[in-house]
């Protein structure tokens, strides 16, 4: 039964709940319909969105509706500029559900949220009003060869990782450090000069979420506010991120990352270290 559940689309969802009632009506004499759904509901295939450089920018998102026996105009709103919600979107007779384009403008490297919605006025019993979707129009990225990579926080084990470059930029990843150790998917993302200086940048990085051994240390922290817990180098190659912890309220110290570029190290016959 789940796995058939699963086929249906939230229009078809939202359809079999309206038969399902019409059914208990025929069995009761008691019950008095209610007001009929003519109202609109919102769904989209992913509300996590990428989008390569080259790609154009337009966001796809779906309007579906109740009551498709006549003409019907919805209105949406977008809470985000850099996205183009249109005012309205038009149903001819006979139409139960609608793709809507949404253009956007970001910066290559940049992601943004935007909440797009109907008003209370329209929408349907049966789906959502509100839809948020988080869009990054990501960088062309090229290997930039591996390494072996040294979790010192939690587990002490290593294993070898994909480095990769941003085209054009300073930004390098390592691609799904922790994979092996605790089975996260979350990649490391720095930047090095041509001189091999490296850094991190400032912030909270959930690239612990759901590992059930943190104790709820859900978080890597990184300041250089606090020197004494927060740095990292770069030893001709050899690249160590210390950091600090945290459950989302407080800080606890103990984390630490080595990684030791044994291919494709892009800074040759050099010595950098960097804070």
């Amino acid at each position: 039964m789940k796995n058939i559940f699963r086929k249906f689309t939230p229009m078809l969802m939202a359809a079999l709940a309206v038969v399902a009632l019409a059914g208990c009506a025929a069995d009761d004499e008691d019950f008095t319909p209610g007001t009929a759904d003519n109202g609109a509901y919102l769904y989209a295939s992913s509300t996590n969105v990428t989008y390569g450089p080259d790609d154009q920018q337009v966001l796809k998102i779906n309007v579906g509706r109740m009551d498709s026996t006549t003409e019907q105009t919805f209105n949406l709103a977008g809470d985000n500029d850099a996205f183009q919600v249109p005012s309205s979107v038009s149903f001819a007779a006979g139409q139960t559900s609608k793709e809507v384009d949404i253009p956007f403008s970001l910066q290559i490297g940049e992601s943004q949220t935007v909440d797009i919605a109907l008003p209370s006025d329209q929408k349907s019993n049966y789906g959502l009003d509100t839809l948020r979707v988080t869009v990054l129009r990501d960088y062309n990225w090229l290997s930039a060869g591996s390494g072996m990579f040294i979790e010192n926080t939690f587990t002490g084990d290593s294993g070898t990782v994909a480095v990769q470059h941003a085209d054009g930029t300073d930004i390098y990843r390592l691609v799904q450090p922790l994979k092996k150790m605790t089975g996260l998917t979350s990649n490391l993302q720095f930047t090095m000069d041509a001189n091999g200086n490296v850094g991190f940048k400032n912030g909270r990085y959930d690239i612990f979420a759901g590992y059930s051994k943190n104790q709820g240390l859900d978080y890597l922290y990184y300041s250089d506010k606090y020197p004494d817990y927060c740095s990292f180098t770069n030893n001709n190659g050899v690249l160590e991120l210390t950091f600090l912890l945290s459950d989302g309220s407080s800080l606890s110290t103990g984390g630490d990352f080595i990684f030791k570029w044994n291919k494709g190290y892009p800074v040759q016959n050099s010595f950098s270290e960097s804070n």
